[in-house]
């Protein structure tokens, strides 16, 4: 009896062993459960498959900004103090410095009539066709602080008014005059004085005491004059006493590229220690390539002395990738053929898809009938040629702007790009190959290619500071641009930063002739001597000035 009350005791020992160790092995799969719970965006991160850490970085940063889409669009955007006005009917030029202040994050208001601007205290005048009575209302508004942006001349009829001439600071009207080209010096750009051949009119005119000129014209026999000696586009009349400053810069610049330099320019001049959003993306986009159609010309064959796959291995696909590789640029290649392109099991077209993979490239989609360039992405999105009504979305889809390349002078290439950074902080390089494969076009590519290296080259230098992105990662810093809303605070020695709808990174440009101590949440990167690069990575930030 004592062996079987032993044995009893020995199992209900055991049996409480185990139930210990039962215990303890649920206890472990629950919190496993927990665990994993927890942590499902991890896991689900690494069985995903074949995402890159690239990859990884722009679905984060596409979640980042749908959150700030969704808030936007579910809240409204702040508001605060108007002290920007716009007032008058010019159909291209309105439209410009419209979406130039939207872009800039500046408040704005838009008057139908012109007494409505009264509380203005920086109003843009697009309209060149005026009243007595609207004359002397810019003349009082002057006295009493208005800081006034003419964004044209007026007709010549106003231009024999006495007291419109005082006002805008001329001192005589010389005449309709053609001129061939543009200067604009430092202080509206970078830093560095910059000229371009264009052929327009003007009613050239002198200019009084109390004015600085920031652009000219050119004229055939101008070369090495003084800007202070040459024909006035965009000036600065000035008095001292309360009065505010009269801004004039003539349509030539305003309806062009150059007039978001202009117009940055001005909250820069006006009010001395400024900051601005950008986008800071650098492109570099090619429609046209690559093609899997192999046709032979005479065209062909008298040019390149090959058929059209011959001219793509030999000579227009290595001239691009040279450039990519030269000037550390990421291409994005838009091909009307693509699926036969992918699907293709030629050898020359399987060699540019493996280089173009392994340099990071992306292709996208080219529609010959409807001309939409755009890629397969998250977000909607397209190439737009520019015009003075661009904007950076149209109906959800986010819009890159391009301009064709010419295959003459660099200069007014340049120009225009750095106008379109200065005013944006945004740059595309848009080679269009359809130009080179038939008589029709008959361009040389050669030349082409030469003023190509040129102009990457140059604007390598001029231009470094702007990062050298796909177009894939160009539209999402272009959203998060547009729907961040910015709130700058300028204090004594210090700027604060605080971003609405921040979505994981913003840009900025700040013109300062302070130096720079510290910055809290954010770094800078000096461009000139006024002019700084500013990335902020958190919500809120800080930049400290010098006492």
């Amino acid at each position: 009896m004592k062996i079987f009350e032993k044995f009893r005791r020995r199992r209900k020992n055991q049996l409480k062993r185990f139930l210990f160790l039962y215990i303890v092995v649920i206890l472990f799969f629950l919190l496993l459960a927990f665990t994993a719970f927890e942590n499902l965006d991890a896991i689900g991160a690494l069985f995903r498959k074949g995402e890159t850490a690239e990859e990884q970085r722009q679905r984060e940063r596409a979640e980042a900004i749908n959150e700030a889409l969704k808030y936007k669009t579910e809240n409204g955007t702040s508001a605060d103090e108007t002290v920007v006005w716009i007032w008058g009917t010019h159909e291209t030029v309105f439209p410009l410095v419209e979406n130039q202040l939207k872009g800039m994050k500046i408040s704005y208001r838009k008057a139908d009539e012109l007494t409505e601007c009264a509380q203005a205290q920086v109003l843009f005048v697009c309209e060149d066709d005026f009243t007595k009575e609207q004359i002397q209302w810019f003349d009082r508004s002057r006295e009493n602080g208005m800081v006034l942006i003419f964004t044209d001349l007026p007709k010549e009829t106003y231009l024999q008014d006495e007291q419109f001439l005082k006002l805008l600071g001329i001192g005589r009207v010389k005449g309709i005059k053609d001129k061939t080209g543009l200067r604009m010096t430092g202080r509206t750009l970078f830093g560095d004085m910059k000229e371009c051949e264009r052929e327009f009119s003007l009613e050239e005119v002198e200019l009084g005491q109390c004015t600085e000129v920031y652009a000219s014209a050119l004229g055939e026999q101008d070369k090495g004059t003084k800007t202070e000696d040459l024909a006035p586009v965009f000036w600065r009349y000035h008095t001292l006493g309360k009065a505010g400053d009269v801004y004039v810069a003539d349509q030539v610049l305003m309806e062009n590229q150059t007039g978001m330099a202009v117009i940055s320019f001005l909250f820069e001049e006006i009010f001395q220690t400024y900051m601005y959003p950008v986008v800071n993306a650098y492109c570099f986009a090619i429609r046209g390539m690559p093609y899997a159609d192999n046709f032979s010309s005479e065209y062909l064959q008298s040019v390149y002395g090959r058929d059209a796959l011959g001219a793509e291995n030999d000579i227009f696909f290595p001239e691009l990738r040279r450039c990519e590789d030269r000037y550390n640029l990421t291409g994005t290649w838009y091909s009307s053929e693509r699926a036969a392109v992918m699907q293709s099991k030629n050898r020359l077209i399987q060699y540019y898809l493996k280089n173009i993979r392994e340099h990071g490239d992306i292709i996208g989609e080219w529609n010959e009938e409807t001309g939409a360039l755009y890629l397969e992405d998250a977000f909607s999105n397209r190439l737009k040629l520019w015009d003075s009504s661009f904007y950076w979305t149209e109906n959800g889809t986010v819009q890159l702007p391009y301009t064709d390349l010419p295959a003459d002078d660099y200069r007014d290439v340049l120009l225009r790009d750095l106008s379109s950074v200065k005013g944006a902080g945004f740059n595309l390089v848009f080679v269009d190959m359809r130009q080179f494969l038939d008589e029709v076009g008959k361009a040389g590519w050669v030349q082409f290619a030469k003023n190509l290296e040129t102009v990457l080259g140059v604007e390598q230098e001029e231009i470094f500071w702007l990062d050298r992105v796909s177009v894939k990662e160009a539209v999402y810093r272009i959203l998060a641009y547009e729907v961040m809303e910015p709130k700058l605070t300028y204090g004594e020695d210090e700027i604060g930063i605080d971003i609405g709808n921040f979505s994981g990174e913003a840009y900025f440009y700040l013109n300062t002739t302070r130096q720079i101590e510290r910055a809290d949440n954010a770094s800078v990167s000096r461009i000139s001597d006024d002019i700084y690069l500013v990335k902020v990575t958190e919500k809120i930030s800080k930049i400290y000035l010098e006492h």
